[in-house]
């Protein structure tokens, strides 16, 4: 996540080392409870210590490819006007593609 001019964690009691990971890789970490996947996002959304205009979320098991990362970076440059962008993204379990996915819903 080296392309991204602030990283923010928002933990809610994972028992792994995210917090600790998060910290030594310089990113801002709150720690909170449970809300459900929206109620996480939109927590970090309204989060006080937000700096920036656009927010890119990636779950801890996710990755943004450096062709990603620069295309973000690419269509940011532009100031866009547009107040969302939808992405396709692949899953991968163990090293192994299954297809593209898009408007998977999250479940809970």
């Amino acid at each position: 996540m080296r392309w991204a001019n602030q990283i923010l964690v928002v933990d809610s009691g994972s028992e792994d080392d995210t917090v600790l990971i998060s910290r030594a890789k310089g990113a801002e970490v709150d720690i909170t409870h449970w809300r459900g996947y929206g109620g996480q996002r939109d927590y970090a959304l309204r989060h006080p210590g937000v700096r920036n205009d656009w927010i890119y979320f990636v779950d801890a098991d996710e990755w943004v490819s450096t062709d990603l990362a620069n295309e973000i970076a690419s269509v940011l440059a532009q100031d866009p006007q547009e107040m969302a962008f939808a992405q396709r993204f692949r899953l991968v379990f163990e090293g192994v593609g299954y297809g593209i996915a898009a408007g998977i819903p999250a479940c809970e």
